[in-house]
């Protein structure tokens, strides 16, 4: 709802490009079935991802997005079929990971097929995080806003923490305008 960065941080400009417009191309082009969670503000976002991406990406609505993240998430994976392999997640306001990052990931993923992969940069975790579909119970029994920390938490041992040198998984628009301002 973007508290810390108003009026809405998902529709900032960087140059010709807003920062929500910048993470989904991030994700495009590869064998990946984008769905892209929109809440507040749904009318924006909603009208900006659908000329800009069109059926190149699923859009859907929480209508419960006050309620935190695990309702995005959850609404989320309501939408792939059951051939789906992993679930990943990253979120709006990530625009600055690396495509290479995700195609690193991707391989990884393909190559490997560990439960739960992590990227971290520094020892700090970060986006995009995937899930095998062997999580969907779990991932869909979360609530509030803690997002699916608890989930690796109690999965420590099927969790794969794979080390990246892009700073952008973890870097999100509040603190990167933080930074800027030198705060």
């Amino acid at each position: 709802m973007s508290r810390r960065l108003p009026p809405n941080k998902l529709l900032q400009k960087k140059g010709e490009i807003t920062a929500l417009e910048k993470t989904v191309r991030s994700f495009t082009g590869f064998n990946l079935e984008i769905v892209v969670v929109i809440g507040f503000q749904a009318e924006k976002t909603g009208i900006l991802l659908s000329k800009k991406f069109g059926e190149k990406i699923k859009v859907v609505m929480n209508n419960e997005y006050e309620s935190g993240l695990a309702s995005s998430l959850k609404a989320g994976l309501m939408v792939p079929g059951e051939k789906i392999n992993y679930y990943g997640f990253s979120l709006g306001d990530k625009p600055f990971i690396q495509r290479k990052t995700i195609e690193y990931i991707l391989d990884h993923l393909n190559h490997n097929n560990p439960e739960i992969l992590i990227p971290v940069y520094h020892g700090h975790n970060g986006h995009p995080a995937f899930f095998s579909r062997n999580f969907k119970k779990d991932l869909m029994l979360l609530k509030g806003n803690l997002g699916a920390r608890k989930i690796i938490r109690n999965a420590s041992s099927q969790v794969t923490f794979l080390p990246v040198s892009d700073r952008g998984i973890i870097l999100d628009l509040d603190l990167f305008n933080r930074e800027s301002n030198g705060s």
